[in-house]
């Protein structure tokens, strides 16, 4: 009987070191995001942006803070908030939603992350996958510098500059400009031209 008495009191003793560890961690705030990952589809320059919503939530003891969500990535321009977020407060088992726009800056897959950091001391920065697909035009020029090398006074030189609709949607061309007296383009077809997707346009330029 001492001996159950004795592992009755180290079980609840037991139990209680473990609250007492989980309260005292992080300040006994914690952290839920939901979902981890938001799907935007496919989304043309004509189209209107995609709205996407995940959910923070206070799921620990103590107040969580949430100090900052900041859009990660090489494509995080892609993204925005609908509301730009600020350091905020959640008691618990509050929680408060945050609205992901999705308008294309580039073609194809685009990929970011928003990150969510808090005052969760196990999870201080949960991460939420962003990812969608633009359907848009986007032009590549090739070579980008162009080096004309050396040319004798009183002569020329022409190299080609290629321009090319490397996007998912067609590419109007409006116009092509230069600066500068030494420099003339040739080659140029009425405007504005259009560039289906994989289309190049050729142009010569003379130093």
């Amino acid at each position: 009987m001492r001996w159950l008495l004795g592992a009755a009191l180290i079980a609840c003793s037991e139990t209680e070191l473990s609250q007492l560890g989980k309260q005292n961690g992080g300040n006994g705030s914690a952290i839920e995001v939901s979902p981890l990952s938001l799907g935007f589809g496919v989304v043309g320059s004509d189209d209107d942006p995609v709205v996407r919503t995940f959910t923070v939530t206070s799921v620990g003891y103590a107040t969580l803070t949430v100090e900052s969500i900041e859009l990660i990535g090489e494509d995080a321009a892609s993204f925005t908030f609908l509301t730009e977020p600020e350091s905020f407060d959640l008691e618990p088992e509050e929680s408060a939603d945050i609205q992901v726009v999705f308008e294309p800056a580039g073609s194809g897959e685009q990929f970011s992350q928003a990150m969510v950091n808090s005052s969760d001391v196990v999870d201080p920065s949960v991460p939420v996958n962003l990812i969608g697909d633009g359907a848009v035009p986007d032009l590549e020029i090739n070579p980008d510098p162009l080096s004309m090398g050396a040319t004798y006074v009183g002569c020329s030189t022409t190299n080609e500059v290629t321009l090319t609709n490397v996007g998912t949607e067609d590419l109007d061309i409006i116009n092509v400009t230069h600066s500068g007296t030494p420099f003339s383009v040739d080659n140029l077809p009425v405007f504005p031209a259009t560039l289906i997707p994989g289309q190049e346009m050729v142009l010569d330029l003379t130093f």
